[in-house]
């Protein structure tokens, strides 16, 4: 039909050929296969119908429709590669979303540390359920209530957690104590500010565990680094560092010596239990009436 239409009806034919092609090559992106059959038919049909035409111009635009053809399909090729490799990083995303989410779902029932955040005002949008373990607090406590106010409940001094919310920078094994009936506990804050697209802070989130059988257990090892194990004194270690210290700082200071006459002889007639006990007796009258300053 094309070879024998008008000049006007010819134009109108190579306009939406020319159209349709690139259109249905777009919307074909996807799937890679359909778009080169159905720029493959097209273009293949108009250069027939050029080459039928016989006319030289018309084999100039068969041509041109070749290389426009080849052009179309190169950047479709290309659109769909992208469109593949957009969906790929979308499906990866998804899934990484799943595990994390699994992932947080387990930390937060089993982890010995407990999740929290808070909202712009300061109040607990959302938490682990060991939280409320963590601080001694009735899980009802915990509902909106700002995170200053929950600790400060818990006994801690809050002073150097508000010092590093208004400094509004992340944080990082920030320590807290807080005095207990059974013993003092602490705890270690880490946390991190949110923000919003206008990188304005809309609230933080961080982690809150409770240290205090590690930080027993160092002030137990400072303690005997430093003190007699049998009678709780000082020990040489602490006393050359004392008189170093004094020295440095060109203070004033007395050295006292004492020595208990006869000691071997408890030893060797009472024992060495008794001479303990009389060892820890003596220690006892001199912790008595030292001085605060006084080692």
């Amino acid at each position: 039909w094309f070879p024998h239409a008008l000049p006007q009806q010819q134009l109108l034919v190579v306009a939406l050929l020319t159209g349709m092609l690139a259109a249905g090559a777009f919307v074909l992106s996807p799937l890679p296969v359909a778009a080169i059959c159905f720029v493959a038919i097209f273009a293949s049909a108009g250069v027939v119908a050029c080459w039928l035409a016989d006319d030289r111009i018309f084999l100039v635009v068969g041509c041109l429709q070749v290389i426009y053809a080849l052009v179309v399909l190169l950047g479709t090729l290309a659109m769909s590669r992208k469109a593949t490799v957009l969906l790929q990083s979308q499906a990866e995303a998804r899934r990484q979303e799943r595990m994390m989410a699994v992932l947080l779902h387990d930390f937060e029932q089993n982890a010995a540390e407990a999740l929290w955040e808070t909202g712009v005002d300061g109040c607990v949008v959302h938490h682990s359920p060991r939280l409320s373990a963590l601080l001694g607090l009735d899980e009802a406590l915990l509902r909106a209530r700002p995170l200053l106010e929950l600790l400060a409940r818990s006994g801690a001094d809050v002073a150097p957690l508000r010092a590093a919310l208004a400094a509004e920078r992340p944080f990082k094994e920030l320590r807290l104590s807080a005095a207990a009936p059974h013993g003092a506990r602490h705890w270690s804050l880490n946390g991190k500010p949110l923000d919003d697209d206008e990188a304005r802070i809309v609230g933080w989130r961080g982690v809150i565990a409770d240290v205090t059988e590690q930080v027993t257990a160092q002030e137990r090892l400072h303690h005997l680094a430093h003190t007699d194990s049998l009678t709780g004194l000082a020990n040489r270690f602490t006393l050359h560092g004392a008189l170093r210290a004094a020295i440095a700082q060109q203070r004033l200071v007395a050295l006292l010596a004492l020595d208990l006459d006869h000691f071997k002889l408890v030893n060797d007639t009472l024992g060495h239990a008794a001479g303990d006990q009389l060892l820890q007796n003596v220690a006892a009258r001199l912790l008595a009436c030292r001085r605060p300053a006084d080692l």
